[in-house]
């Protein structure tokens, strides 16, 4: 059985510089097969692809209130809207809902406690100095600036105290263990130093997402306990680490991996990552891509990120039979490539045009008027969201485009053009970022009132829960479609272990 995974030399060439080169994988076609008929269950529940694409799964109806974000019914393929996944029809009184603004931060004046380690060494991550003169103690250190930083970004003040993890003599009061178990004992609400998420200390607190990353690390052999050689397959990674998504995504990928060789330790392969920044830009993608299959040779891509980037990097698999994994890009355009080596393992927008469709229907509206981002993930949706609407008699009398780069007056130009015409219905699909601006100049101008309707897709509808108040004061009554993740035992140890 021949073990290695290496590439071979194409017998034509690409009409492109520098591509005369390229090679094409010895085991992507092989590789794509298992891929199309993998079935598992996952942490979030079950996993399978038809045709190279995930299959359709639950979606909530939510909606923006005074208290936050709360779900109004469900949507399945089978049964369409309901109250509950367990009934089978929809309570007509279940689906009222606000669409007047209101909402405000209310706190108690309480401080946080937050605890801090109290240690001889690194002291440039914390550091604890009495001040024998004015009888107060100083913390200071690279954790505790980011600290501040995060709090100074917050809408609202948070009144807290530092208070060092120490014995009465000033010795330290105990191991970094002790310090945490403090905040499951509830002696501290938080702990702010150098500490390193663990799985055991997963058990009993919740981390925030790493700020950084230890630049110390162990070289082990190839080779394990029972004398079998591991065989390496270099797996590349293409994300914006630029972003805080990007970071989102890289991290949960590296956790997956090591949760998997921890309970598969006998396997002889081993995957290493092979991690290229996109930079938010559909060239960077593209020649990070071509990097990783020309000089690295990855068996496969994770990645990237968005649709207009998966289309390019999906030419150079094709070419290379490499098999491209995307696990955010959502565009229906990209079903249309046909590949075998593309792999969304991410819902499509084509499943959630059929909740929004239901959803119109059930309130019985006429006209919808979509607001969607001048990209192909914004366009990729249109066609088949409007052949959704037309299915239960609501008509698109027109659209409105925004481009990616919008200034806020082009926002409000766009705005006041829809206040001039009758319908009161719009469908908005973009990313947040963009969308937060949307909303925030609608609520200036007045469209955010009774009378006007906001549906949004589950490109926003997946990130309220963890949006800005301000954005969600801004967005109060919105309608929207977000995908719904089983809660599992699994996936809330996986929570527990590393909280975004």
């Amino acid at each position: 059985m021949n073990t290695s995974f290496g590439f071979q030399m194409m017998n034509d060439s690409f009409n492109s510089t520098d591509l005369d080169t390229f090679k094409v994988s010895q085991h992507g076609l092989k590789l794509a097969r298992v891929l199309s008929t993998t079935r598992f269950k996952g942490i979030a529940g079950d996993f399978s692809l038809v045709d190279g694409h995930l299959q359709s799964s639950t979606f909530k109806i939510v909606n923006v209130n005074g208290d936050g974000v709360r779900r109004i019914a469900f949507w399945t393929p089978e049964t369409g809207m309901v109250d509950t996944l367990n009934s089978g029809n929809m309570n007509s009184t279940s689906m009222n809902y606000n669409l007047r603004p209101g909402c405000e931060i209310l706190t108690n004046g309480k401080k946080l406690r937050i605890g801090v380690p109290k240690k001889a060494g690194y002291t440039e991550f914390v550091q604890v100095t009495k001040n024998s003169r004015t009888d107060t103690t100083e913390i200071t250190g690279f954790s505790i600036d980011v600290f501040k930083a995060v709090l100074g970004v917050l809408p609202y003040d948070l009144p807290y105290e530092f208070i060092p993890y120490e014995n009465p003599d000033g010795t330290s009061a105990g191991s970094y263990n002790d310090l945490l178990s403090q905040v499951h004992l509830k002696n501290f609400d938080v702990v702010v130093g150098d500490t390193t998420i663990r799985a055991s200390r997963s058990l009993y607190v919740d981390f925030t997402m790493p700020y950084t990353e230890s630049g110390v690390v162990m070289v082990v052999p190839t080779r394990d306990t029972t004398g079998n050689t591991r065989i390496p397959v270099n797996v590349g990674v293409v994300v914006d680490l630029d972003t805080p998504s990007g970071k989102v995504y890289l991290s949960c990928i590296k956790m997956a991996l090591d949760d998997f060789y921890a309970s598969h330790a006998h396997y002889r392969t081993r995957l290493f990552l092979k991690t290229r920044n996109s930079k938010e830009n559909i060239v960077c993608a593209a020649a990070a891509a071509l990097d990783l299959i020309k000089n690295v040779e990855v068996q496969a891509i994770l990645g990237p990120e968005t649709s207009m980037q998966a289309s390019f990097v999906v030419n150079l698999a094709n070419q290379a039979h490499v098999p491209i994994l995307s696990f955010s890009a959502t565009s229906l355009s990209l079903t249309s490539l046909q590949s075998p080596y593309f792999f969304r393992i991410t819902q499509s927008d084509f499943h959630q045009v059929k909740a929004i469709r239901d959803l119109v229907k059930y309130y019985r509206w006429r006209q919808v008027v979509p607001i969607y981002v001048d990209n192909m993930y914004g366009e990729g949706i249109i066609p088949s969201l409007i052949d959704a609407l037309q299915e239960v008699d609501a008509q698109v009398p027109y659209r409105t485009v925004i481009p990616p780069s919008a200034t806020d007056d082009q926002i409000g130009n766009e705005l006041h053009k829809l206040m001039t015409k009758q319908t009161r219905v719009f469908i908005v699909h973009m990313m947040p970022n963009l969308s937060s601006r949307l909303f925030s100049k609608a609520k200036e101008i007045g469209m955010m009132s009774e009378g006007y309707v906001w549906i949004i897709t589950n490109g926003v509808g997946n990130c309220l829960w963890s949006m800005n108040p301000i954005l969600q004061n801004a967005m109060q009554g919105v309608l929207g479609v977000e995908t719904d993740v089983p809660k599992t035992v699994e996936l809330n140890k996986f929570k527990m272990r590393w909280r975004r």
